[in-house]
């Protein structure tokens, strides 16, 4: 009987693996000049599959023209605005993709606005899979949604090579990211990473280029987005499923890291 060599890679598996994408809010929408916002800060990756008419795209340094037959970009962790001054059609995601065991999403270190070219027949096909009730048309969307996003990482891709982190940062994420809420404090964390806060804490901003605080309110606020988005709970029931003392304070932390309240949010920056 002939033997078969199996080659295996388990670092690849394990990689693999740990991809996922989520999709907080998406939708088909002819917007009309209504549809206008500065930039601000956003908690996910935008995809803008656009059929017919233009608009624009802005951050805090750059504008890109909407065009049919593209899907544009832009990128979680930067600020994101839009506007047209006629009409635009467009198919839209919102997403987090996890690439790492830690939490650590594709696009956090993208950096710019970006655009691919797409049929718009194939942007139909995706729109109809969408919005279907076919599971076989969802699990095509989710695969197209996954190489979309690999085609705009291959154009960037030392956007998501990061250096190794220790094991008490490693540890840290992990804690963090399980246990995400506003009365995480800096010592509980540490005390997880078995780690004493002020090394800890020099090496969270030495491999992260946060601190540790700052990390744990970035989570909570792109949390919160995610929430906010998915429309199935109210500002009240965030605000205490994120362990804040009350909706005001919530509202408040939210304004000062967007720029706009909870509420603002919902009824101006969904698509």
């Amino acid at each position: 009987m002939r033997t078969q060599r199996v080659i295996n890679n388990q670092k690849s598996r394990r990689s693999i693996n740990s991809l996922s994408v989520r999709i907080s809010s998406a939708g088909y929408v002819k917007a009309d000049d209504g549809w206008r916002q500065s930039p601000l800060y956003a908690g996910f990756s935008r995809l803008y599959f656009v059929m017919d008419g233009e608009g624009y795209l802005l951050s805090d340094k750059e504008k890109m023209r909407l065009e049919p037959g593209y899907v544009y970009l832009s990128p979680c962790g930067d600020k994101c605005g839009f506007y047209t001054d006629t009409t635009v059609t467009k198919l839209f995601f919102h997403v987090n993709m996890k690439i790492s065991e830690d939490g650590t999403d594709a696009f956090e270190n993208y950096g710019r606005l970006a655009k691919l070219e797409y049929s718009i027949d194939k942007m139909k096909r995706l729109t109809e899979a969408y919005l279907g009730e076919d599971i076989v048309g969802h699990a095509w969307a989710k695969a197209e949604i996954f190489s979309t996003v690999a085609a705009f990482l291959s154009e960037n891709p030392t956007c998501i090579l990061e250096p190794q982190k220790s094991s008490q940062v490693l540890e840290a994420i992990k804690y963090i990211r399980t246990h995400l809420t506003a009365a995480l404090t800096v010592g509980e964390v540490a005390r997880a990473a078995l780690s004493s806060e002020s090394k800890l804490a020099t090496l969270f901003k030495r491999e992260v280029g946060n601190s540790i605080a700052w990390y744990i309110e970035d989570l909570i606020m792109s949390e919160a987005q995610n929430m906010l988005m998915g429309g199935k709970m109210s500002i009240s029931e965030i605000s205490e499923r994120l362990g804040f003392c009350d909706q005001f304070y919530f509202s408040k932390i939210f304004k000062q890291v967007t720029g706009i309240t909870p509420g603002e949010y919902i009824n101006n920056f969904t698509s």
